[in-house]
This record gives structure tokens, sequence and C-alpha cells, in this order.
């Protein structure tokens, strides 16, 4: 069984209110740098974005 950490406690996906928010927590647990987006009609989430940054080292500026 899949569960979510807290600082409080440790809750398991099944006891969410609904799996669309299960859904919301693994964007955010997938996503290591970016944003996610909850859209929400009439109190019910219709669409979850995921924009996600690929983040590179840049390489040392040699001033020779």
């Amino acid at each position: 069984m899949t569960s979510i950490q807290s600082d409080a406690t440790r809750m398991p996906v099944a006891a969410l209110h609904s799996p669309l928010e299960a859904e919301v927590l693994r964007a955010i647990r997938d996503t290591a740098y970016g944003t996610i987006e909850v859209v929400v009609h009439q109190s019910r989430i219709v669409q979850i974005t995921r924009s996600e940054k690929l983040r590179f080292d840049s390489p040392q500026h040699d001033p020779r």
C-alpha cells in the first residue's frame, strides 16, 4: 500500500477522500522542480497540469 509522509503522521493514500486527491499528491511527489496546477469547478477537481523544469549544472567558466 502506498502512503504519504507528513510531519505528524503517516497516512495511507487509500484514506484520502478521492482518487483525484491521490493524483495531486503523486504529481507533487514526482516533480522535483516545477509547478502543479489544479483546476477546480464547482468544488471538483477537473484538471491537473504538471510543468517540470529540468536543471543542468552549468560548466565552470575558465578565464584563461
